[in-house]
């Protein structure tokens, strides 16, 4: 049996302290390193479980992004664009040496990932993109984001993160998550009663879908394979995705069957298989880049 070893580092980056958990297993792998980013208001923990499973194939690395879990929440809003944050991530691939990577990103991670292919002269060998979005198609519908992004920040500074936690989680985006593993849902219920208020407050300013600038018009220079991910009953971001599909040249689109807005979560099985195959797939192709 391939035994995992997951180290956690903390990596200075542009001047702030970020969380970085790397899971490896003990001889070597010929799979590229596949990096896992996680939602709003949850941490790379998250994905723990998962990562340990797809260790066995070669490593595994996850963030805790800007203002989330155990990454510093630095006190200047502008520090949270998401120009910004793809420069740090760019720059954390660059400290681990992580040539031509996967990149996963789950709902914000999405859309961090997926500006982070369109931004970044850094090549990946491929890119998923689970229950995400280019952003809002235009300025009226982002001022309209931003002002409900801002009130949810105040609220979020206001009463604190416990306050949010319990609000948060009624969201309808949500409601089918009540069929997932009660120990995970314990799990992430306790990363956002623990996450930095100021952190959450000013990750929603900065790179809230209200802020996000539109990437409609620019996800077709995404070059390397893409893999949209959306669960049948997240019906808003599979019709998004199925959207973007139509725009990324090498894109394909997996509906996962008695699920939601979270495939990793819902249905971690059909996930693992998805994200498996998809990276063993754009590991052949990265070995040739």
């Amino acid at each position: 049996m391939v035994n995992c070893h997951k180290e956690r580092k903390r990596l200075k980056v542009r001047g702030c302290t970020y969380r970085v958990d790397v899971f490896k297993v003990a001889e070597d792998s010929d799979r590229v390193p596949l990096v896992l980013l996680h939602g709003f208001s949850l941490s790379g923990r998250i994905f723990s479980f998962l990562a340990e499973k797809l260790s066995k194939k070669g490593q595994v690395i996850t963030i805790d992004l800007l203002g989330h879990g155990d990454t510093e929440a630095p006190l200047q809003i502008e520090r949270y664009q998401m120009s910004e944050q793809v420069k740090d991530l760019t720059e954390i691939f660059y400290q681990l040496q992580l040539t031509h990577p996967v990149l996963h990103g789950y709902s914000m991670g999405a859309r961090v990932a997926l500006c982070t292919a369109v931004m970044s002269e850094r090549h990946l060998s491929g890119l998923v993109l689970e229950s995400g979005s280019p952003g809002l198609f235009n300025a009226e519908e982002r001022a309209t984001r931003r002002e409900s992004d801002e009130q949810l920040a105040v609220r979020i500074e206001r009463e604190g993160v416990d306050s949010f936690s319990g609000q948060w989680i009624t969201l309808p985006l949500f409601a089918t998550q009540s069929r997932a593993d009660r120990q995970q849902l314990a799990i992430q219920d306790s990363i956002r009663r623990n996450q930095n208020a100021l952190g959450l407050a000013h990750s929603l300013r900065g790179i809230g879908t209200g802020a996000q600038p539109s990437m409609w018009d620019e996800i077709s220079r995404i070059s390397c394979q893409t893999l949209l991910l959306t669960g049948n009953e997240d019906q808003k971001f599979t019709h998004i995705a199925g959207e973007m599909l139509k725009k990324i040249p090498q894109a394909t689109h997996h509906v996962i069957e008695q699920c939601g807005h979270a495939v990793y979560l819902e249905q971690p099985e059909q996930w693992l298989k998805q994200i498996e195959n998809f990276w063993a797939a754009c590991s052949q192709e990265g070995r040739n880049l």
